[in-house]
């Protein structure tokens, strides 16, 4: 084939590869350099332990009916980002943008769970208070008539009536299902309270008339047992009385997230701007939360993640909680050796030169292109981005996902315990980069070159 009859398609394929050089380099400033689509395992061990002496005596595994508490989290790196970054020196702003970007998520995710959590807490600490009420109830009758029976005397008359521990239970339940309707106020919680007591005595009544004719709900019986109850919800009540449930379960967040900063030594004294006084001064509310299902406990996101994705206004509860949650987050990054302020920026400065190479690999071919249009042979080759244009792709998404997805198997018996368990906690977490879309146009190259190098390429080159 002569020169000139070369150039013509000589030029068709060198259009094509220049639009393949677009995409690439356009793609590297729409989509993410890197993400990190995490997904992290906290054992249930540890959420009771972020739940503190709340949580004491209860079966989390039953509670949360699961092993572990997934949370999920969507890590973003632009190319903007990081070469910003990289030019001032300080990975703290993109940090700080990373978290923001997630701590309504984080916030929506665990509050399921909490609610469970609450719940059951509730339901322990409800329970107990009824038992108890109930049982002094009926010592307060027999030490009136003269008989001081002992607590295992008191428990033998109940069960003979038929009113055991599961069955005051049982009622103390139907107690804390008011607590968690919507709309439930002081006064409904309390008259349930009541109503269990009137039970528990007619049911007495009608087992020995004779031994209990003369128990009654006294006025005095009845005030007790209302200002037990009130005292119990009183710290997430307002001045009408109604009980505010999200406030609660904000309370419970917030607490847990404190204790789990100040117990892991990340409690911001090294991030003063993170932890205020006035944070540290706020009194915690007692536990409770909306009733939630366990299975269904990742459905039902608490109020404000609502209001965060309708954007209406949060209360100062909700606005606390946002603030707790991205302290706890970014303590928890900055206290990693690998992902402090001091070693971020040398990281990214690594990324930045490797986004660097692929990014004037397939600039220098597109140049390339346009310049040898105007020229007499405008055969080009294409060998800078066919070996450089892929290394993101390379080191940022094939060989994290490959390593996370096989190591732990192929590796197993030879893995110490401990990068076992690292695994493990990550399981389910993927990687993506924006270079996934240039190696796709570098393998459109490489097919292209073929029938390129055949057809177009001058004898003397």
């Amino acid at each position: 084939m002569s020169e000139n009859n070369r150039r013509v398609p000589t030029l068709i394929f060198n259009i094509l590869f220049a639009l393949a050089c677009a995409a690439a380099i356009v793609m590297y400033f729409l989509a993410p350099i890197w993400r990190l689509d995490l997904k992290t395992q906290i054992p249930n061990e540890t959420v009771q332990e972020m739940m503190g002496e709340r949580a004491e005596g209860l079966d989390m595994d039953e509670v949360l009916g699961k092993e572990n508490v997934t949370i999920s989290l969507e890590l973003s790196l632009d190319s903007f980002d990081l070469a910003l970054a990289v030019v001032q020196w300080n990975a703290g702003p993109m940090v700080e943008k990373m978290v923001d970007e997630n701590v309504d998520a984080v916030i929506g995710q665990l509050s399921g769970d909490i609610n469970a959590i609450a719940k059951a807490v509730t339901q322990q600490d409800t329970r107990e208070t009824v038992k108890s009420q109930v049982k002094n109830q009926i010592r307060d009758y027999f030490v009136s008539a003269g008989d001081d029976k002992t607590d295992e005397e008191i428990d033998a008359v109940l069960s003979d009536a038929g009113i055991t521990d599961a069955f005051i239970e049982e009622q103390a339940d139907k107690l804390v299902e008011n607590v968690f309707a919507n709309g439930s106020t002081v006064d409904a919680v309390c008259d349930e309270a009541v109503e269990i007591a009137a039970d528990v005595i007619a049911q007495l009544k009608d087992h020995d008339p004779e031994q209990f004719a003369d128990l009654e709900l006294t006025e005095e019986i009845e005030t007790q047992i209302r200002e037990s109850v009130a005292s119990s919800v009183s710290d997430y009540t307002d001045e009408n009385g109604n009980i505010d449930v999200n406030e609660a379960i904000n309370a419970m967040l917030i607490d847990g997230l404190q204790s789990l900063r100040q117990e892991g030594g990340t409690d911001g004294t090294t991030n003063d701007e993170q932890n205020t006084p006035e944070d540290d001064a706020t009194p915690m509310p007692d536990p409770s939360s909306p009733v939630t299902d366990p299975e269904d406990s990742e459905a039902e996101p608490a109020a404000f993640y609502a209001a965060a994705e309708s954007g209406e206004e949060m209360s100062a509860s909700d606005e606390q909680l946002r603030e707790e949650v991205r302290s706890y987050l970014l303590d928890t990054i900055r206290s990693q050796p690998l992902l402090s302020d001091a070693i971020l920026p040398f990281i990214f400065l690594g990324l930045g030169v490797l986004f660097a190479i692929s990014l004037l690999s397939w600039v220098y071919l597109l140049v390339k292109i346009i310049c040898k249009t105007f020229m007499d042979n405008c055969y080009v080759k294409i060998k800078a981005p066919v070996i450089f244009g892929w290394f993101l792709f390379l080191f940022l998404m094939l060989l994290p996902n490959l390593a996370l997805t096989y190591l732990p198997t192929l590796f197993a018996s030879s893995l110490p315990a401990s990068v076992l368990d690292i695994f493990a906690a990550f399981a389910g977490t993927t990687f993506f980069s924006s270079a996934m879309y240039a190696t796709l146009a570098a393998a459109a190259l490489i097919v292209l070159w073929i029938p390129y190098r055949i057809i177009c390429k001058p004898k003397n080159n």
